[in-house]
């Protein structure tokens, strides 16, 4: 029988193929694990305490954040120090303890609450993480069935696998970096790119890894011309930085035989965006030779003489002399967004012109700063333009005030009619009473004085008409209901004002009903 053999690896990877396979094999032959006790999520630290580790992984988590500086401590009210819990873990031989605190050391952001980063020691527990028999990665996962428990120690396994090959990276690639390799700083730089930590961090892959370390070693593969690493950092780079590495970018693609005319329409784009207008045309006239339209367009427009001559004025009036060409000229390179850029131009250096043609073509929150502008620097039809404007204003002030007043008044009318017709209500109610129900409720709610004497009478009085209308109903005569039907229809107006004023005083309308009854 032949022997089975590892082909050619690094001392550690070949570690590292032995326990995945071991684990493997282990996994098809091994009973279903037990499922430890859930915990109570509001007593977490506690149960923690007690060796619950349900309770000890969520804790773990507590006051540790990513972010794409690595990761933090951020100390809570009921975990002031989550590493101590992830050392509790780790002493108890716990695998998914021992994963996460080699990722915290490795990707720890160094503030005053964090360790050195040691990917020595990371990969220590990363690989105790993988070979451990007495709780291994996935032996605590919520799944209560077999398969998706499996399938979450699969996952785990997975990225702390991903883990271990990142840190024998830097372990092999640091020392060659620092001594100026650009492939292995590139290299390295991959060590540091947010990676799928989803079980075991709970958290999105987007801020895992380390960013600053990423761009660090990046930016040293690229400032010694490595190329993928050129092309990356004018994507990563810090914003003031990426018209640079986008020229760099820019220049390495000029090398290539393959270029497409799109791809050369975009050389141009960049070398434009950053002033190098000669190097621009030269990618503009390719691009414009196999056919690209807009290519076409800007190269009439760069070398249309006239545009020539004003450019080399460098002057105020050059400047508007090209916004008007470009805004009014009948030839194909007419563009009223080039024409608005050299009007802007000419009108920050005090061209009159430019500043009202400027506020021509602007959106309205734009134009009248312009026309200011062009009115302090002597535009006539500009100090019209502002003098009609404030005109307008004034006047809309005016009206505003005008129709606030008006409003004020009516209001103050309407009120003062209210309160007459109430100080009448109080006063026929106090003389002469009444044997209506709602208006006796009305009166009261203006604060009449016999409220509670009149509010009983009419109680009792519609209690004796009850009766009386039981006794007379087969015998009313037509008379008497006209009477009734009068006295419902009042008591039902009443009804209306006393509801309507009581929303009023709610300030659930800003009305009542005032009708006659």
């Amino acid at each position: 029988m032949s022997r089975f053999r590892l082909p050619h690896l690094h001392p550690t990877s070949r570690r590292l193929g032995v326990i995945l396979i071991t684990l493997a094999l282990a996994s098809c032959a091994a009973p279903k694990t037990a499922q430890p006790p859930p915990y109570n999520f509001s007593n977490r630290v506690e149960e923690a305490r007690n060796g619950n580790l349900h309770a000890l992984h969520r804790v773990q988590l507590r006051s540790l954040y990513m972010n794409e500086g690595g990761m933090t401590v951020h100390p809570m009210s009921d975990v002031r120090n989550p590493l101590e819990w992830l050392q509790k873990g780790v002493d108890r031989g716990d695998a998914l303890s021992q994963a996460r605190m080699a990722y915290y050391v490795l990707y720890g952001s160094q503030t005053r609450h964090d360790p050195t980063h040691d990917p020595q020691k990371a990969l220590q527990l990363a690989l105790a993480a993988l070979s451990n028999k007495t709780l291994p990665l996935g032996a605590i996962s919520t799944e209560s069935d077999r398969t998706r428990r499996q399938a979450h120690a699969d996952k785990l396994t997975k990225e702390v696998a991903e883990l271990v090959r990142r840190i024998e990276s830097i372990l092999q690639q640091r020392p060659l970096a620092e001594k100026g390799n650009a492939e292995a700083a590139y290299a390295l730089s991959q060590a540091y790119t947010p990676f799928d930590v989803q079980l075991l961090w709970h958290n999105d892959h987007e801020f895992s890894g380390n960013k600053s370390q990423h761009v660090r070693w990046l930016r040293q593969a690229a400032e010694a011309g490595h190329a993928e690493a050129i092309n990356r950092m004018a994507v990563v780079a810090p914003d003031k930085e990426k018209p640079l590495w986008k020229v760099k970018a820019a220049r390495l693609k000029t090398a290539a035989d393959n270029l497409t005319p799109q791809a050369m329409f975009e050389l141009g784009n960049t070398f434009m965006t950053n002033g190098q207008e000669a190097e621009a045309l030269k990618w503009y006239q390719q691009a414009a030779d196999k056919g690209i339209k807009p290519a076409q367009k800007i190269v009439l427009q760069l070398t249309d003489p006239t545009v020539v001559r004003l450019k080399a004025a460098n002057n105020p009036d050059a400047m508007f002399e090209l916004g008007e060409y470009f805004r009014t000229g009948n030839w194909e390179g007419k563009d009223m967004k080039l024409a608005q850029e050299w009007y802007l131009k000419a009108s920050a250096k005090g061209n009159a012109n430019a500043s009202y043609q400027a506020a021509q073509l602007s959106t309205l929150s734009e134009r009248e700063p312009l026309m200011k502008r062009a009115a302090e620097q002597g535009h006539a039809q500009a100090k019209q333009w502002m003098m009609a404007t404030l005109q307008a204003r004034e006047q809309e002030a005016a009206q505003k005030k005008q129709a606030a007043d008006t409003a004020r008044q009516q209001q103050q009318q309407l009120q003062e009619q209210q309160l007459a017709e109430q100080k009448a209500l109080l006063a026929r109610v106090d003389q002469n009473g009444s044997a209506d129900f709602y208006e006796i409720e009305l009166y009261c709610n203006h604060g009449g004085k016999r409220c509670q004497e009149l509010r009983n009478a009419a109680l009792r009085a519609q209690a004796q008409r009850n009766r009386e209308g039981v006794r007379a109903a087969s015998g009313q005569d037509e008379n008497t209901q006209r009477q009734n039907e009068a006295m419902r229809k009042r008591s039902e107006c009443l009804r209306k004002q006393v509801e309507s004023l009581e929303r009023y005083n709610r300030g659930q309308q800003s009305w009542h009903y005032t009708g006659e009854c």
